[in-house]
């Protein structure tokens, strides 16, 4: 009987190890005057890059203070003549920067969110969006048109995050296959621009060892059964 419950214990403690390794990760961090990050070595980050139509596109302390950004890198970004004021003018005419994650981990990736602090840099309205180029080549949107609010001027950051489970075609991606998010700032105004800070991706591993794990605790539990009703 002891034998088979320190079998079992053996098994919880498994299990409570895989939810800690398969859980939901943070997988790339982008933090604005460190070195780009990642986590658990689950992908490969690729710097942040500008697609080349920006009038800005740089990393400085924002000039702001006393606030937590008046010392802290940030990175400011502005799209050059932007007189059409739609997103897809922007992504299309390369008003936008950009990143990639290439998967790493042995176990395929669902991407979950997409997450970063954003303000103005002034009190005049300005816009961003957010897509994704999936493994297929397919820009996938995640978000348009969208104004960071008057709350929302530095030094003053407001944070915005986006749900990427309801996109299929970023789940299950896997060991290999890169995927890389766009974000375009767009305006009647090509002087008008956006901060951005903590640019954060998060992902869940594929639970390819959740059913072995589940069945030998299953075959744990049995074990105790029969033993008990001997």
């Amino acid at each position: 009987m002891m034998k088979h419950l320190k079998t079992l214990t053996s098994l919880v403690a498994l299990v409570s190890s895989a939810t800690l390794v398969h859980g939901q990760f943070t997988v790339a961090l982008y933090e604005m005057g460190t070195a780009d990050a990642t986590f658990q070595q689950l992908v490969s980050a690729g710097a942040l890059t500008s697609a080349g139509q920006f009038t800005t596109f740089n990393v400085s302390n924002s000039p702001a203070s006393p606030n937590d950004y008046a010392s802290a890198p940030v990175l400011t970004a502005g799209a050059n003549l932007s007189t059409n004021n739609s997103a897809a003018w922007a992504f299309d005419n390369d008003r936008f920067f950009s990143f990639s994650l290439t998967v790493t981990s042995p176990d395929a990736l669902d991407f979950t969110n997409i997450s970063f602090d954003a303000a103005r840099v002034a009190n005049s309205s300005r816009r961003f969006a957010v897509r994704v180029i999936d493994p297929n080549n397919i820009a996938q949107p995640i978000v348009t048109d969208v104004d960071p609010g008057s709350g929302a001027v530095r030094p003053n950051f407001a944070n915005f995050s986006y749900d990427l489970s309801g996109i299929s075609s970023l789940q299950n991606v896997a060991i290999g296959q890169t995927i890389t998010f766009q974000i375009a700032i767009y305006d009647s105004n090509a002087t008008r621009t956006i901060d951005f800070d903590n640019i954060t991706v998060t992902a869940i591993p594929e639970p390819t060892t959740y059913a072995a794990i589940f069945g030998l605790l299953v075959l744990g539990f049995a074990l105790v059964r029969r033993t008990r009703n001997r």
